[in-house]
């Protein structure tokens, strides 16, 4: 798997068509430091 970001938008690419449990699968994501809320309407540019 591959993690993509361009701006505030992440792409997890390279997973398979189909999940490896049909019930439950998750994907955990670690952070180098605190998410933050994209602000859609604030002064932040889109992408």
């Amino acid at each position: 798997m591959t993690v993509e970001q361009r701006g505030h938008r992440v792409w997890l690419r390279g997973l398979p068509a189909h999940a490896p449990d049909p019930i439950d699968t998750v994907i955990a994501l670690e952070f180098d430091d605190e998410p933050r809320e994209h602000d859609r309407f604030g002064g932040e540019p889109g992408v």
